[in-house]
């Protein structure tokens, strides 16, 4: 269910591209994409996700497992996720360079082409959206950069070079391409909460 639309956002639906509505009934595989200054929010598998001004987010419906759900992949910007507590539902979210298991938490995840750029976007920098041809390239070159945070409850991360830890309130993961090197910090939840608002999430 699309929740909100600000601005102009699509949707890329077997390489086609389409305007995307609250009216858009969105299919397994579709991508979204959104423009500068416009938000998206949907709401799937009691969870709600923002994502924000220029990013690419491919929706998952299909289950996993019995009882597992992987509710979509963030292929490059940002994105804040609120994940309703349900014993019986463990969600992922994923990057191409990790998986994020959940279990009823709030989390922010970023995904940019370097860590220059991510501290640039936090200060307010505008940056072109890339091509769909640069998302697919974005993690070869080694420098695309992505940052995990967990603002409550309990993320478990596995990223691709093999490299797993379970993130507790406050605390964020930073790491390039695919997760080698990992480095987790201790923050506060009101440190990420207006790390959130600097990125535009203002709930």
């Amino acid at each position: 269910q699309i929740i909100l639309v600000k601005g102009k956002a699509k949707v890329v639906r077997s390489d086609k591209e389409m305007e995307l509505s609250k009216k858009t009934l969105l299919k397994d595989n579709d991508l979204i994409m959104t423009a500068n200054k416009s938000f998206v929010r949907i709401k799937l598998n009691k969870s709600v996700v923002t994502i924000a001004p220029n990013s690419y987010y491919k929706i998952a419906t299909a289950k996993i497992n019995s009882g597992d759900v992987n509710i979509g992949t963030l292929l490059y910007g940002h994105l804040h996720a609120l994940f309703q507590k349900d014993p019986k539902l463990k969600r992922t979210i994923k990057t191409k360079s990790a998986a994020l298991g959940i279990r009823g938490t709030t989390i922010l995840l970023h995904v940019s082409r370097n860590q220059t750029e991510y501290r640039q976007r936090y200060k307010g920098k505008v940056h072109p959206i890339p091509t769909l041809e640069e998302v697919k390239k974005l993690n070869s070159d080694g420098s695309a950069f992505t940052q995990i945070c967990c603002i409550e409850g309990l993320i478990e991360v596995q990223t691709n070079a093999g490299k797993k830890a379970d993130l507790s309130e406050g605390q964020v993961m930073n790491f390039t391409a695919m997760g080698k090197n990992t480095r987790i910090k201790d923050l506060t939840r009101k440190t990420l909460l207006n790390s959130a608002k600097a990125f535009g999430f203002d709930f």
